[in-house]
Formats: C-alpha cells, structure tokens, sequence
C-alpha cells in the first residue's frame, strides 16, 4: 500500500465551511486511478513533522484493518 499525503495552507483563503489554516490529505493510491481511502485533518497551526508521521502510521494502520 501507497500512501500520499499532501499538506496545504489556506491562511489567506478559507473556503466555506473550512477554518483557516492548514489541512493535511491522506490518500491510498494503487494501480487504479480511483482514491479508495481518503481521511482528512485540519489543523490552526502547521503541524509538525511528528504529529504528521504519527497521523500517516495511524491511517495505514486503520487501513489495513478494514
């Protein structure tokens, strides 16, 4: 299993409904193009290295349970 994760910054745009800040993408990718799982964080403040590392182990660990 591959997994992706992407990290934007939207402080100066929030689109409706999403707090300022940062939003961290976790995403499966296999041989198909379809995304399979898909989880996603938001947080005030940049996160750091080890909150994100600990976020990307939980999710290939949830992952693989189902």
């Amino acid at each position: 299993m591959i997994v992706d994760t992407h990290l934007y910054s939207h402080k100066s745009y929030s689109p409706t409904g999403v707090p300022a800040g940062w939003t961290l993408w976790f995403v499966e990718v296999d041989d198909n193009p379809l995304w399979h799982n898909i989880e996603c964080k938001f947080f005030p403040v940049k996160p750091t290295k080890k909150q994100v590392r600990k976020l990307r182990r939980k999710f290939i660990k949830d992952c693989k349970s189902c």
